[in-house]
């Protein structure tokens, strides 16, 4: 595959700038999962695991994500990547909020809704 080049020279993804791409991975991933999967974010002392991979921590005090079996931080950029299996380019649009594809998040990780209450007879 080819990407083309802007007027620097610098390598663009096609459909998302490197702009685009630096501002996905500054959006806050404890946010992202606190709106998008809820049910994920499970409390441990003063930090919180990832309910499906609890070697992902997220540190309060130092307010970053920190992936223990792989040995590194992990920001949301990487997190839709590399756990949700999402390409750079749908990604960078979920996370900036021009994500044209529905989005589906299996129901082990999302909350309940009253209305799915209701209709199981909760």
């Amino acid at each position: 595959m080819q990407y083309g080049t802007d007027w620097n020279h610098t390598v663009v993804m096609p459909g998302v700038t490197k702009e685009q791409i630096q501002q996905a991975r500054e959006t806050d991933l404890f946010a992202y999962l606190q709106f998008h999967e809820p049910t994920v974010l499970k409390r441990d002392g003063p930090n919180y695991r990832h309910r499906e991979h609890d070697s992902l921590v997220y540190v309060t005090g130092k307010k970053y994500w920190y992936w223990n079996s792989r040995g590194r931080s992990i920001n949301a950029l990487d997190y839709l990547i590399e756990i949700r299996g999402y390409d750079l380019v749908d990604a960078v649009n979920q996370l900036l909020g021009t994500d044209t594809r529905s989005v589906s998040i299996p129901k082990s990780s999302r909350a309940v809704t009253d209305q799915e209450r209701n209709v199981a007879g909760e």
